[in-house]
């Protein structure tokens, strides 16, 4: 760019800072809505349940389209590598663009 058109360079840099900040702002937002408020550096790790689900989502709701949460009803535990991995999935799919 600076060598085939010098002159436009400025305002190329000025937009790309200007682009890159905004990303910036919108991935702080989307980390905020997904982070859980209620982390405490002390406490274990545990995989997280169903019931964890609902609450990402509910936190995204009128921040973006709107989001339908649907689980099958078998009552049975989820092993914690299947909790971990379709709440990943959840979360993955609240910070996809429309």
């Amino acid at each position: 760019m600076a060598g085939r058109r010098p002159e436009s360079l400025d305002a190329t840099i000025a937009d790309t800072e200007e682009t890159g900040g905004e990303a910036l702002t919108a991935m702080r937002r989307e980390v905020g809505l997904l982070r859980d408020t209620d982390d405490i550096a002390t406490t274990a790790p545990t995989a997280p349940g169903r019931q964890q689900l609902a609450e990402p989502v509910s936190r995204f709701d009128g921040h973006g389209p709107e989001v339908n949460l649907r689980l099958p009803e078998d009552p049975m535990p989820w092993p914690p590598e299947v909790a971990t991995t379709v709440h990943r999935i959840v979360q993955e799919s609240l910070t996809r663009p429309e």
